[in-house]
Formats: C-alpha cells, structure tokens, sequence
C-alpha cells in the first residue's frame, strides 16, 4: 500500500536578517502509513512545526523529497487537516459557527454544513454547547472543538501540532483516551506532535525522535501495543522499555 506521506533527506534552512542562515531541518526522513498514528519527539526549536508546514504546502522552499500518496508534494491535490499549537477558535464565532468554518471555506451552505457537523457534535462532547462562545469553554473544551474543525476538513491525513500541550495532566489524560477512540473509529492517518514521551508511547504505532536544531532523526522505534489501547499498558515492563529507549535520545 502506498504511505500517505514520506519525507527523504528533507532539509530547510531559513535566511535571516543580513544574510544570516538559521538551519531548521537536516536530511530527515519519514514515514507515515494508511492509518498510522505516527508521533514526531523532540526539543522546542527543532523543526517540528516546520515539517507540518512543508507537508501542508504553507511553506514550499526546502530540499530533498516529499511526497503526498506518492505524489511530489506540490503536485498533490490532497488537502491536509491541520491543527496547530493553539486552537485558533475565532471568539467572535459561536462554538458551532467555528467547526463548519472549513465547510463553509469548501462552499457548502450553511444548511449543509450544519448537518455535517451536527453527526459529530456529540461524539466530540461539545452537545450542548454549540451555541456558547470560545472564552466561555476550559481549554479541553477548545481543543475538541478545534479537533472537530480540524476533523470537518476530511482529509485522509490530519497532521496535529501538540493539541494537548496546554492541559492540566488530568484533562490531557482524558483527551489522549478520547483522541485514540476517535481517531479507531475513522481510521485517519495521523502525524502528531509532542514534547511528551508517555503521550507519544501510548497513542502512537511509531515513534520519530529529532535532535536538536538543525532536527535530525536521532532515533525511530516501534510501538508493538495491541489496539484498542488503556492506560494499564503504562504499567507493563514493555512499556517502561519504550520509556527508557526513548528517553537516552530526549
């Protein structure tokens, strides 16, 4: 089967102000298969963030390859589904008038958008509170209703920059089992973003640690949990492996 995104020995560098360089990525590969919960480690700074962009066509200057189900990036027609670090909720828009907005960028009527996302207002937790205002919700809140947004865009490919970053331990605990339980459901390829090892250790099938800037691919291991997945696994000696092989490159 054909992968849904590959990067080969993909560098960026930035040019700065007088001509200075600012190396963000060197020669990193990866893979992300149909399907796949694929998580990318590493330091603030790294090049994390600049991949998502190169892949999502928001920036196109780079070298080496990258490839969109087997298609130079540029030439690819997919459109990706983007979630950046903040949740970018307009706070002038009601929470349900923020998740149609990609349908409506598509040129669905509101009719039609609204019943679009209306199948998955419960299933995101947001029932009941459609009709509220951004400032008006805890930050859990947001992020599931800009992963709806982020969702609603119905790509193959949902590429999700540190979603859970900004939550206390507990809610970031209940969104990492909500997000696995979703994303099982749909079956999306995913690329996803964190700082955090056990994050990255329980929701991902492999895992890419980068260096320091300019990121490298230190190390990449594979993560052989059966699915569906729950928290028990964090207590099992295969798990505290991981850890430990994770963290010697962290």
């Amino acid at each position: 089967m054909v992968p849904r995104v590959v990067l080969k020995n993909v560098s960026k560098t930035y040019m700065m102000d007088q001509g200075k360089r600012l190396d963000t990525l060197n020669d990193v590969s990866l893979v992300l298969n149909d399907k796949e919960f694929v998580s990318i480690i590493g330091p603030s700074g790294c090049g994390k963030s600049t991949i998502f962009r190169l892949i999502a066509k928001i920036e196109s200057s780079f070298q080496g390859e990258i490839l969109i189900n087997d298609l130079p990036v540029k030439d690819s027609e997919e459109t990706i589904s983007y979630m950046q670090q903040k949740d970018l909720l307009m706070p002038w828009r009601k929470i349900i008038d923020n998740v149609i907005l990609p349908l409506e960028i598509k040129g669905f009527s509101r009719e039609k958008s609204l019943a679009l996302a209306s199948g998955h207002i419960d299933e995101f937790g947001l029932t009941g509170f459609e009709q509220v205002y951004p400032n008006q919700l805890s930050g859990g809140m947001r992020q599931r209703a800009s992963l709806l947004r982020t969702f609603l865009v119905d790509s193959t490919i949902m590429l999700l920059d540190e979603p859970f970053g900004a939550l206390d331990a507990m809610t970031r605990t209940g969104m990492q089992e909500w997000l696995l339980n979703i994303w099982q459901n749909y079956q999306k390829s995913v690329l996803f973003i964190t700082h955090d090892v056990d994050e990255a250790i329980f929701l991902s099938d492999h895992i890419y640690v980068l260096s320091e800037r300019p990121g490298h691919v230190l190390h990449e291991l594979v993560i052989d949990f059966d699915r569906p997945r729950n928290k028990s696994i964090m207590l099992s000696e295969k798990y505290l492996a991981y850890k430990k092989e994770i963290s010697a490159y962290c």
